[in-house]
């Protein structure tokens, strides 16, 4: 057990020391011997003899703590390691997670223990027609590899038109790729289930359908992928946190009928009723993904872990879903540069908070993908609000301008103001945490944006020759030649 710990004292000598100085020094001890549990969590550790001499040593140490008289830790005694690596599982800011004594700290390891053990005499992985490759690939049967590691590999509509299930092959490749099903107590056939019945309810919209939900999962696991492996966010992610994330990105936008909040509650929609006009549709996608998974008697929150319970988990997609409502756009970015400017270090940043930015983020995204995709994303949800504003004039509502066939710019000129008055300001946050994690989505950000300027500096041009060759003829017409 000591090998790799610090280097203990002899007998002797510790028993000269003051009482203060032995509780610091238990502390360092403790705080190395979570930190080696930690390891064991993420496969590091492989010596069953070191786990079971752990457990024997803490139960002494539980037991004389829980016994009459015996000294307790200070109460300034704070645990900031023990709380930090707390906060992996309980997806809580570490302000409310305070371990204030030994005994905690104990029970907590130990607890962790039995998941280390019960992870490691797991024998029966389900079996789903995917296979890692050894690059880090994912295959699957009949498509090819799906590299979900990369961020300008995957092409949503190549995958779309050669699986014609776009969202359950992206899901299930980073399910595989990160070994989920060690984590989750559902079977990966009934995740499957849940994944084809999920993809049913995304209907054949322009833009919000199935495609955009697959691309949006792919974006969020890019993202929190390379954000997990940065140093300033060393021990601050978990498997815990990257299952919320893929579910509420895979869910996001589900059964979405190709209109907004503002339509439906100007129709006196069903939905706005039952929502009150408050994020009508993000309620209505979180709720409908719940309710399949009640009526398919799976729950992909379940998990082998001792903290969090399941309904901190559920409500961490819910409000991450919520996120996405474009209304709450400023406040999602409030929210993160208030919690970013308020702490020295990234690992005290409240997770709740980063998550929900990202994944509104990603939904947001399509222009951090290379232009060929971004071009069709862009074709896709202005063909998506034309039809809503068609629908709008036949109802004799108001058009706004974006949905308005006759007073809507040009595609050019839209994804611009998009791009810079949207995208940017929200980009900027994660860009600023890390250049090294949105390096590629932002060369092909960059990228869009110099190619909408290009086109939207030729059709000015092109404008203005129209607006002068006009004048031009206006100006000869009905004039005679003299004799």
């Amino acid at each position: 057990m000591r090998g790799d710990l610090l280097e203990l004292p002899d007998p002797a000598y510790l028993a000269l020391l003051p009482m203060e100085t032995l509780l610091d020094h238990l502390q360092a001890v403790c705080n190395e011997l979570v930190l080696k549990y930690q390891a064991g969590l993420n496969g590091k550790i492989r010596d069953p003899s070191m786990l079971r001499s752990a457990e024997s040593t803490l139960k002494k140490c539980q037991r004389q703590l829980n016994s009459p008289g015996q000294a307790q830790a200070p109460s300034h005694w704070d645990g900031a390691a023990v709380q930090r690596f707390l906060t992996m599982y309980n997806g809580q800011d570490t302000r409310h997670s305070c371990f204030n004594n030994l005994h905690d700290v104990t029970k907590q390891v130990l607890n962790l223990n039995r998941v280390v053990k019960h992870w490691r005499h797991q024998a029966d992985v389900d079996q789903v027609q995917l296979s890692c490759g050894v690059t880090g690939s994912v295959h699957v049967t009949g498509i090819g590899p799906l590299n979900v590691e990369s961020w300008e590999d995957v092409n949503v509509f190549q995958l779309e038109e050669d699986s014609a299930q776009a969202l359950q092959v992206a899901f299930m490749s980073i399910w595989k790729r990160r070994d989920l099903q060690r984590l989750c107590t559902a079977p990966t056939a009934k995740v499957l289930d849940f994944l084809r019945a999920t993809e049913a309810e995304y209907r054949p919209n322009p833009y919000h359908n199935r495609i955009h939900a697959a691309d949006v999962t792919l974006s969020a696991y890019y993202l929190w992928s390379k954000l997990s492996q940065e140093e300033c966010f060393d021990n601050y992610f978990t498997e815990v946190d990257l299952l919320v994330v893929l579910l509420a990105a895979a869910i996001h936008d589900m059964g979405h009928p190709g209109v907004n909040n503002n339509f439906l509650c100007a129709t006196r929609h069903h939905l706005a009723l039952r929502y009150n006009d408050k994020s009508v549709l993000e309620n209505y996608h979180a709720a409908s993904a719940f309710e399949l998974m009640h009526e398919q008697d799976v729950d992909l929150l379940e998990h082998r872990l001792p903290i969090p319970p399941v309904e901190a988990l559920r409500m961490r997609v819910i409000n991450m879903v919520l996120a996405t409502d474009m209304d709450r756009h400023k406040e999602v970015m409030f929210d993160l540069a208030k919690e970013v400017d308020r702490h020295d270090t990234l690992q005290h940043v409240d997770k709740l908070v980063l998550e929900k930015h990202l994944v509104h983020m990603v939904d947001i995204g399509h222009p951090l993908r290379p232009y060929t995709l971004h071009l069709e994303w862009s074709k896709r949800v202005t063909m998506e609000f034309l039809a809503q504003g068609d629908q709008e004039r036949c109802l004799g509502l108001p058009v706004g301008e974006l949905f308005d066939r006759e007073k809507a710019t040009s595609l050019a000129a839209g994804q611009l103001g998009f791009l810079n008055f949207v995208v940017m300001p929200a980009w900027k946050q994660l860009r600023d945490i890390s250049l090294h994690v949105t390096e590629h989505p932002d060369r092909c950000l960059q990228e869009n944006l110099a190619k909408w300027r290009e086109l939207d500096e030729r059709e000015k041009v092109a404008a203005k020759q129209a607006v002068a060759a006009a004048a031009a003829s206006s100006s000869g017409t009905g004039l005679k030649e003299p004799p």
